[in-house]
């Protein structure tokens, strides 16, 4: 019975274990040749590893067949510590998104946040009197509260159409600098006024900041379509933020028809928005206010996601792996650059490209690795379109602690240091 059950394992060994590396191999040749693994970190996790397992599988089953199940039973201890380690992380992780759910309900004090693009876009936008419209700000004049790293909150009051500026730098003559970006731009988690657009603008006093928490690509390239033309500033500092500018939010914005429509026609897609403020003004606050009726926690109870576990999410996220992108999003940011780039050389100014880098690259060296292998895929196509880039990451790099320049977002000195750094280009671009 004993030999039975012998011969029957080394059946499943000489063929499972060879066709279970072959398996594992493919998918890493797949997504290789599919241009989804521009680091050596994920090469070497996805190709060079299984072509090792498979040696070692198929050595195992001829040379080394003395020591088959010694070999095989530390393989498959070693697989149930990942897993059982992965499948711990995603219980913590579960166990600290399920409290937080709990405490989350809309505030009554709904009508004082900041409303960006991507909330809207996913509705289709908004409905008034004049027709649909996309607001890419917020309620002008308005005092809205944002959240400190510390935990407390301070107010800020928006310019006329929206955003985080000074008002009277609408009124102040030739536009000199115009940032387009996400919550980096926008100066989140630090008091108003220490955000990196704040700084540059004590230097150069004409500086928009058309910056909004969530944007991705195809908003920014929105905005700059809207406001860009009427401004025509000098220089477009297009702030990127490495951690889900192509990882998520292009994803989400390409999927949404009114942002969609810029990227098919932006000059068919145009709204007009700086001449109907009004009417974004009144939709905003309608739409707060609905949105301030609702009470309880928001959105759907977090879940474990058994599919995370088998692809090792949180132990990939442990180890700062989580920079990957789909060879589309960058194709189609580069599409938005290159626009973005005619637009802006059309009154004659000059886009400048700033790169920002993420926290999870400073987790771990594999983290650095990895999040540098797709920067320079982005950093490429940058180069290839001619666009000059700020690179901040390089910077941070250098520093002797840059997980110190981040406290969710970046730390008053981090934000110092991009201003400084973007200055400096600006700069010497003036110059040239």
């Amino acid at each position: 019975m004993a030999m039975k059950i012998g011969k029957v394992l080394d059946s499943l060994l000489y063929v499972g274990a060879p066709l279970l590396a072959l398996i594992l191999l493919g998918i890493g040749l797949v997504a290789w040749f599919a241009g989804h693994l521009v680091s050596p970190v994920r090469i070497g996790l996805y190709v060079v590893a299984p072509v090792g397992l498979a040696a070692l599988l198929l050595l195992t089953v001829t040379v080394w067949r003395r020591y088959r199940w010694l070999i095989v039973a530390n393989m498959a201890a070693a697989s149930i510590a990942l897993v059982a380690a992965e499948t711990w992380l995603a219980y913590e992780e579960l166990r600290i998104n399920i409290a937080a759910y709990e405490i989350t309900e809309t505030q009554p004090a709904m009508h004082s946040v900041q409303v960006c693009p991507r909330q809207l876009a996913a509705l289709g936008g908004l409905e008034t009197p004049e027709g649909p419209i996309l607001p890419l700000g917020g309620i002008g004049h308005r005092l809205v509260r944002v959240a400190l790293a510390d935990g407390t909150q301070a107010d800020l009051k928006t310019d006329r159409f929206g955003f985080n500026n000074p008002d009277n730098v609408w009124a102040a003559g030739a536009i000199d600098v115009l940032v387009v970006g996400d919550s980096f731009a926008f100066g989140a988690d630090v008091a108003p006024g220490l955000g990196f657009v704040d700084v540059v603008r004590e230097n150069r006093p004409n500086t928009v900041n058309l910056g909004c928490g969530g944007n991705g690509p195809l908003s920014e390239f929105a905005a700059l379509a809207e406001y860009g033309p009427v401004l025509k500033p000098k220089f477009v500092v297009w702030s990127y933020y490495e951690g889900n500018d192509l990882t998520k939010d292009i994803l989400d914005e390409m999927s949404a028809p009114p942002l969609r429509a810029y990227f098919d026609d932006a000059a068919q897609a145009r709204q007009g928005l700086m001449d109907k403020q009004d009417v974004i003004d009144r939709a905003l606050e309608k739409f707060l206010a609905h949105a301030s009726e609702k009470t309880g926690p928001s959105g759907s109870k977090p879940s474990l996601r058994w599919q995370d576990i088998a692809l090792f999410r949180n132990l990939r996220t442990r180890l700062g792996l989580t920079y990957g992108f789909r060879p589309q999003a960058l194709a189609d940011m580069a599409h938005i650059i290159s626009e973005s780039k005619a637009l802006t050389e059309g009154w004659g100014g000059t886009l400048l490209f700033l790169y920002l880098p993420g926290e999870v690259r400073y987790r771990t060296p594999l983290g650095r690795l990895d999040a540098n292998g797709y920067k320079h895929a982005v950093l490429q196509t940058l180069d290839r379109l001619g666009v000059k880039t700020i690179d901040v990451a390089s910077d941070f790099d250098g520093r002797p602690s840059p997980a110190a320049m981040y406290a969710g977002h970046y730390t008053e000195e981090g934000y110092a240091l991009v201003a400084d750094i973007v200055l400096s280009t600006l700069s010497s671009e003036s110059h040239e």
